[in-house]
């Protein structure tokens, strides 16, 4: 048989496009640990000046920005220097700060309108959609589809999120929020950075 037969009869697929699980890993550790504090605070278990908790906020996401992005921790250099990763970083990059962006527009709107029982209750459904779009689009990145399974499931949380605000409260919200941050970011996010490093 020759090479060209071979080559019709077992067609190659191409080896999927690497993922750097390290913005969703400190995304999800970082975020979701905030929602654990807010969930303390709305429950009465801590007690902090409104002010203190925007603060916060700011910190952690001055956090996220320098472990995923300035510093780099968690995935090689050498894995991080592949064109298509590099790629991936920036999409996913810009996707988190155009997300926080929009949600704080959200959340002044909310404010300007005087809709305040809605402000704590709408940042985490919009930030689950923003993930739910960060699956999608590794899943395209990577060629991978299990990566969509996990923008679904982004999907559904930030429904089921929206079902606990309005049924159990935004102190429980933000319990759930955390849960679902750390099963759906940072787990999945720290096996994309040990696998990276095989």
């Amino acid at each position: 048989m020759t090479a060209t037969a071979l080559s019709i009869d077992t067609p190659v697929r191409p080896a999927s496009t690497p993922i750097d699980g390290s913005p969703m890993f400190w995304a999800g550790l970082i975020f979701g640990s905030m929602n654990i504090v807010q969930f303390a605070i709305r429950s009465g278990y801590a007690q902090t000046p409104g002010p203190v908790i925007g603060l916060m906020w700011m910190g952690a996401l001055f956090t996220f920005i320098m472990a995923a992005f300035v510093l780099k921790i968690g995935s090689s250099a050498a894995f991080r220097a592949q064109p298509e990763v590099r790629a991936f970083r920036k999409q996913w990059g810009l996707l988190i700060l155009g997300g926080g962006l929009l949600i704080g527009v959200v959340v002044g709107v909310l404010g300007y309108l005087k809709l305040y029982a809605l402000m704590p209750v709408v940042p985490a459904p919009l930030a689950l959609i923003v993930y739910a779009v960060g699956w999608r689009m590794a899943a395209v990145s990577s060629g991978r589809a299990g990566f969509n399974g996990l923008s679904v499931a982004a999907l559904a949380a930030a429904a089921g999120l929206t079902v606990v605000a309005v049924y159990a409260g935004p102190a429980w919200q933000a319990l759930a929020y955390a849960l679902v941050l750390f099963i759906l970011a940072a787990a999945p996010g720290l096996a994309l950075i040990l696998n990276s490093r095989n």
